[in-house]
């Protein structure tokens, strides 16, 4: 991740214990080292964020790849030492203060060059002044009133362009070859749930990545059904008979006179274990009643890069 300088760095760990979070821990630390330079750095104290998370913010001082070993002595837990790393922003990249869009493009600057290339100069590289010229009534502006030297933004030399490469893929040779496209399709799911006949169609995601799915609800006629004033809670269990839920989220009902709605689930809620879980959501109407639109499973798969 590219930083800009002074931006806040925030190194993350996971703690579990026979693969489920491990919360509690008291005894978090974190040392963080400078990629390249010897000796550690000191930070503030490792805080618990819930479900196993903990964190530790750091702002540095210095360009730089910087890492955080994160450590505990709890014997409990899958791993003791677990590293997080955080890439410092590349000097120059927080010149680009503008978008690209508003400066002049390649059409323009070539329009200009054409003008300028007609200009003639003398044994000392003045411009000569020939008032019989008629090119002369292109100039039609003041100089002032163009772009100053000290407002231009030159663009990233050879070094700033490789340290950037580098800080993202990796130092090394960069060549270009003939590779076959790949296409990657992500589509998000998308259901129908029925008012008085549920609807058992699964959702499935891999392990830490979001789902967003959207849900349109209808009567018995297929006619939508109007969620003025509702709420709508998804809920995910380890067994459909356990008291503790796993996942609990409030949906977006967006549209409600046509009966929209939206569960959006993060990575953050889909990085638990791989296996099915219940699930259902229920509706809450402006009267006080309860009725369950869908009963089925969220399915976490796994994913390559865990």
């Amino acid at each position: 991740m590219i930083y800009r300088t002074g931006e806040t760095i925030t190194f993350v760990a996971y703690y579990t214990a026979n693969g489920e979070a491990k919360t509690a821990l008291s005894d978090v630390t974190g040392t963080i080292y400078k990629i390249g330079t010897s000796g550690s750095i000191s930070a503030p104290a490792s805080v618990e964020q819930g479900d196993g998370f903990y964190y530790k913010q750091f702002t540095p001082t210095e360009n730089g790849i910087y890492v955080c070993i994160f450590k505990t002595a709890d014997s409990t837990v899958d791993q003791k030492h677990i590293a997080g790393i955080a890439f410092r922003g590349v000097a120059g990249v927080n010149n680009l203060d503008n978008t690209v869009s508003s400066r002049a493009d390649q059409t323009s600057a070539d329009s200009i060059k054409t003008q300028t290339d007609k200009l003639q100069f003398d044994g000392s590289n003045d411009v000569k002044s020939i008032a019989q010229n008629t090119e002369l009534t292109n100039l039609d502006d003041t100089v002032s009133s163009r772009l100053a030297s000290a407002d231009y933004t030159p663009p990233p030399s050879t070094a700033d362009i490789d340290d950037q490469l580098t800080s993202l893929h990796g130092a090394g040779s960069w060549q270009s070859y003939a590779v076959n496209a790949l296409l990657l399709t992500l589509t998000d799911d998308e259901i129908t749930a029925l008012l008085d006949s549920q609807s058992n169609k699964p959702m499935s995601v891999y392990r830490g990545d979001s789902l967003t799915v959207d849900i349109t609800v209808l009567d018995t006629d297929s006619n939508l059904v109007d969620l003025t004033g509702a709420t709508a809670k998804f809920t995910a269990r380890t067994q459909e008979n356990s008291s503790d839920s796993i996942i609990e989220k409030i949906l977006d009902i967006y549209d409600p006179i046509n009966g929209k709605m939206k569960l959006e689930l993060t990575s953050v809620d889909t990085t638990i274990n791989v296996k099915s879980y219940p699930s259902d959501i229920e509706l809450t109407f402006i009267d006080g009643s309860v009725k369950t639109i869908w009963k089925s499973s969220l399915e976490i798969k796994w994913d390559v890069g865990r």
